[in-house]
């Protein structure tokens, strides 16, 4: 299975992935190979604390917006 190099854009990197993905025989399915490939990408480069704090941050600014939208329906 290709690894990310030093320095490689996740663009480049599922590009030349999922040729290679294929030519191994691990799936003859393009969208297969780009998923394991994201998979891949994924492993290597995980988010940082702060990323996911931002994107929980994100989701309750959503849900107490949806929240208040309801209450504004029952009232």
């Amino acid at each position: 299975m290709p690894v990310p190099k030093e320095g490689e854009k996740r663009s480049d990197f599922i590009s030349r992935c999922i040729p290679i993905v294929i030519n191994e025989g691990t799936t003859d399915d393009p969208k297969q190979a780009a998923a394991i490939c994201y998979s891949i990408w994924k492993k290597k480069h995980p988010k940082s604390k702060s990323e996911i704090l931002k994107s929980i941050k994100s989701q309750l600014e959503e849900l107490s917006l949806e929240l208040i939208e309801i209450k504004k329906k029952i009232k």
